[in-house]
């Protein structure tokens, strides 16, 4: 493959994840399902892989276009952005999966609340689509510090994880895309297809970066000292960590006011009851003792007269 042609594929690759990435998102948002799974019965593509696939997507472009790029400091801070972002939604889930720390960054954007057959943690994605993002991140980011990264490798390893997923939907076999009943989430088909697409897109983008280090970008000959790159990933590891302590925080406060509520309901619930009970034990003391209730009732009578 001629490498003018290769860099229109990866291009053409690239805008299909993304373009997949957001109609699943768009799906999520106005609660089209056919756009999160095929099937009803399957698992769906949740919201925050989609939005790691959109941030895929924009990484390969972006990878594909750089060397002809002359902001390379744009290509720095975008390079630097998107690829921590998918880090820490992925680590964080996986802290989630594994820890049973609730981050809630499951429901960070939109709550999962339909269940499939096949779902085992609301909002979480497969242990394959965790593996393949964290492949992603590696590749994107050894291009930062210069280290040489072979594609291909890469690529490989997401393409074997996913393409072994859509055969095991097209031909039934569970443990084929990963189902592991009350363990983990299967990988989504959707998801399968998508990392196929992403997977293809990094074998064919090594083809003119073979030997070359094309893809490299050198921060101190643009004016970046270690210091300032360290600076930036920390930067941008504060702030998703803020994210997630206020959404830690907003989850905390509504699981109290959720327990304060049932508490509540369940107060009045047995106030109800009570009144239920002697109402009854009142009805029975006159079905039994009728003469007696009549006496009483008399009494109350005569009682609220000579006080008027």
């Amino acid at each position: 493959m001629k490498e003018k042609t290769s860099k229109t594929v990866v291009d053409v690759l690239a805008v299909i994840v993304i373009i997949g990435a957001l109609l699943i998102m768009t799906g999520w948002i106005f609660g089209i399902e056919i756009l999160k799974t095929p099937n009803l019965s399957w698992i769906s593509t949740k919201f925050n892989t989609a939005l790691s696939f959109l941030f895929s997507g924009i990484l390969l472009l972006q990878l594909n276009k750089q060397m002809h790029s002359k902001n390379k400091e744009f290509n720095v801070f975008l390079t630097l952005f998107l690829s921590t972002s998918i880090f820490f939604l992925m680590f964080s889930m996986f802290l989630t999966m594994f820890f049973k720390i609730p981050l809630g960054v499951e429901s960070l954007f939109l709550k999962d609340t339909i269940e499939s057959s096949q779902t085992f943690y609301l909002g979480m994605p497969a242990i394959p689509t965790i593996v393949s993002f964290f492949v992603v991140v590696a590749l994107t980011l050894a291009t930062i510090f210069s280290t040489p990264v072979n594609f291909a490798y890469g690529g490989a390893v997401i393409l074997v994880l996913s393409i072994s997923s859509v055969i095991g939907y097209l031909f039934n076999i569970p443990l084929m895309y990963f189902f592991l009943p009350n363990i983990a989430n299967p990988i989504a088909f959707n998801t399968a297809v998508l990392f196929i697409i992403l997977g293809a897109g990094f074998v064919i983008l090594q083809k003119h970066a073979v030997n070359k280090n094309k893809h490299s970008i050198d921060l101190d000959q643009v004016g970046f000292s270690n210091v300032i790159k360290m600076n930036s990933i920390m930067l941008l590891i504060l702030v998703f960590s803020m994210m997630l302590f206020v959404r830690l925080h907003i989850e905390m406060f509504k699981s109290i006011d959720t327990e304060h509520q049932i508490l509540s309901n369940k107060i009045v619930n047995l106030e109800q009851q009570i009144e239920f009970i002697k109402e009854v034990q009142a009805h029975h003391i006159e079905e039994v003792f009728p003469y007696e209730s009549f006496l009483q009732k008399n009494e109350k009578i005569a009682i609220t007269q000579n006080k008027s």
